[in-house]
């Protein structure tokens, strides 16, 4: 893989979070019609327990979509860091041939995306032994002193999640071409196409809400959705109503 095709793969973050808004907007928009839909038929039945629950449900998305805006603003100070974070991860590809003072960032850009994408891509990770090539210390490069041996990677080390906080302790890159290099950058890969997995996602709910086949009210696991009271309530409003 390039470097290019990985850069790629974290840029799709941003394309993500650009989504993520437009598919919170259409889906509490989506639920308010049905919920106003459901309060009118309610009514209509003399289900006046079914009414109020849905006129409260009503109410909180119509509140949550008028702030909207706010999210939109927060969305768009979130893309900025992302781009950030893509450009500094992504330069895990330049291995030895990074310059030394850049390679405290790949491990500022990584350690963003860490935090965002689900426990099951990092359990997938950790569930990948690290190869005999991968563990000996000429795998990799001191990048501040290129002359300096670098340590053998310890037992205690026990998969390609657990190397990642190793080596950027020790401040090494893997050197490129070698099989260390591969399973480093075939990690951090892991971690950048969650976002390709998600866009596609998001587009088909959109298309399912498009199409009114989209189930409103069931639960909803979107990776890395914006932490946002509104945002939760509109994801939340009417579960199990």
């Amino acid at each position: 893989m390039a470097e290019a095709d990985l850069s790629t793969l974290f840029q799709h973050w941003e394309k993500m979070a650009d989504l993520q808004i437009k598919f919170i907007e259409t889906l509490g928009k989506h639920k308010l019609d049905v919920a106003k839909s459901e309060l009118v038929a309610a009514v209509a039945a003399g289900e006046m327990a079914v009414a109020q629950m849905k006129a409260r449900v009503a109410q909180e998305l119509e509140a949550a979509l008028n702030r909207m805006n706010v999210v939109r603003y927060q969305s768009q100070q979130r893309i900025r860091r992302i781009r950030t974070a893509a450009a500094q991860a992504a330069m895990i590809r330049r291995g030895e041939q990074l310059d030394a003072d850049l390679v405290p960032q790949v491990w500022v850009g990584l350690a963003f995306f860490q935090l965002l994408v689900p426990q099951a891509t990092l359990d997938a990770i950790a569930d990948t032994p690290l190869e005999p090539a991968t563990r000996k210390g000429s795998a990799y490069c001191c990048n501040r002193d290129p002359s300096v041996a670098c340590s053998d990677v310890p037992d205690t080390v026990e998969n390609a999640l657990m190397l990642l906080p190793w080596l950027k302790t020790k401040k090494y890159m893997p050197r490129i071409g070698t099989r260390a290099y591969r399973q480093v950058t075939a990690a951090f890969s892991t971690i950048a196409g969650v976002a390709a997995a998600e866009t596609a996602k998001l587009e088909t709910m959109l298309a399912d809400m498009e199409a009114g086949t989209y189930k409103t009210w069931n639960p909803l696991a979107i990776a890395a959705l914006p932490q946002s009271i509104d945002v939760k309530r509109i994801v939340e409003a009417g579960i199990g109503g």
